[in-house]
């Protein structure tokens, strides 16, 4: 059964409380009574009523700095306080609405509207009490959202490679990365494989937590493909993660989940890349000409129609310059222009600043990308690879 509600009556004449407290109580609100301000205080601040009943005229303290004390104090200030006095002047009825009062009743008063006013703002507070009891609750679940969206950010970035790494592995080379929300669905990947390097660019259905899940996974894979395979060709690698995806799956509802990625092999000795690609193709930039490798039109997972990945053998010289990109970039709506930017302008700004050096080219793609974005929402997540011979 719900507790009954408690209202606490400040009145310095003790008949006054007396007929106020007689009229609540046969309507099941339990009563407590108080007959000068710091008694009121007291009261008030060790039983938390639900509502306040306040005279006005009162010795020592009068209603209203009763009223604002009970205002500056935390556990007291969100109790609603109702006048109730035979001060009717309007300066004491605007000035009790300016301490923060919620009603104003005129005594002596009449039973029915006293009962109800009382009961009306009892509902009220009730009301409040409850809401702000739900928002808590939203609160807290919100934080705990946000630390594990957070401890999953931390995750991905420990599975993501070390620039040192990249370094070591791709000397000139760029990753302009930017995730839309803390944990991405995009990832990029790099690793050595005995003479050759491997290097990837993926992007995961979807985007914050989901798609950052499937990252981990496909990089989790992709370790697998490194530390157990004899020898690594990019189809296979597409076709070996495509059925990874698609066991993971297997018993759920879920369709058309999976990524989309560019798998690379490069021989430096040789300057040999091995490519293949699913929804993302290689672009070669070589003496002021940009060269699209297409990649196959499917994902690496389920989906509904599957079409064997293509293996591209190229042979590379000295000064080529080697980009992938997940669709986040070209994707991305504009301020001033309310369109996506497009692969095809994304491509021609590749090539007018491909003779620039590698960390230029990063430092022009992120200056155009913000200020094509300006104060829109990011589209996807981004990223974008370069890499010089």
């Amino acid at each position: 059964m719900k507790n009954k509600q408690t209202v606490l009556i400040i009145d310095d004449i003790a008949d006054n409380l007396n007929v106020a407290a007689n009229t609540l109580i046969p309507h099941g609100i339990n009563v407590i009574l108080a007959q000068n301000g710091r008694e009121a205080i007291k009261t008030a601040t060790k039983f938390l009523p639900d509502l306040i009943l306040l005279d006005i005229m009162m010795p020592e303290m009068n209603g209203f700095e009763v009223c604002a004390s009970l205002k500056e104090i935390d556990k007291t200030k969100e109790i609603p306080v109702i006048f109730l006095t035979a001060v009717g002047e309007t300066k004491n009825i605007v000035k009790g609405f300016e301490l923060g009062a919620v009603d104003y009743i005129n005594k002596p008063f009449i039973s029915e509207e006293l009962i109800s006013r009382v009961k009306a703002h009892l509902k009220i507070h009730q009301l409040n009490k409850d809401l702000n009891l739900k928002n808590d609750e939203i609160k807290n679940k919100h934080n705990e959202i946000l630390s594990s969206i957070r401890y999953a950010q931390i995750i991905q970035k420990a599975l993501l490679p070390k620039q040192s790494k990249i370094d070591d592995a791709l000397h000139k080379s760029f990753i302009f990365f930017r995730p839309k929300e803390d944990v991405s669905g995009d990832f990029y990947y790099v690793n050595k494989f005995r003479e050759n390097i491997v290097f990837a660019v993926a992007d995961c259905t979807g985007h914050g937590v989901p798609g950052g899940f499937l990252s981990m996974l496909g990089i989790n894979f992709l370790n697998q493909v490194i530390k157990s395979s004899k020898n690594i060709v990019p189809s296979v690698v597409l076709e070996d993660l495509r059925e990874f995806i698609k066991n993971i799956f297997d018993n759920t509802e879920a369709q058309n989940n999976g990524m989309d990625i560019a798998f690379c092999s490069i021989n430096f000795e040789t300057n040999i890349i091995h490519y293949s690609g699913a929804n993302i193709s290689l672009f070669l930039v070589r003496k002021g000409e940009i060269t699209e490798y297409k990649s196959t039109k499917n994902p690496a997972g389920s989906f509904i129609a599957e079409y064997a990945f293509s293996d591209y053998e190229i042979q590379l010289e000295k000064n080529d310059l080697i980009y992938l990109f997940s669709d986040g970039y070209a994707d991305q709506f504009g301020e001033v222009e309310d369109k996506r930017f497009k692969k095809s302008k994304l491509k021609k700004l590749l090539l007018s600043n491909a003779s620039k050096p590698i960390q230029e080219q990063k430092r022009i793609l992120e200056e155009v990308f913000d200020n094509w974005k300006l104060n829109e929402d990011q589209t996807d997540d981004v990223l974008v690879f370069g890499l010089e011979i």
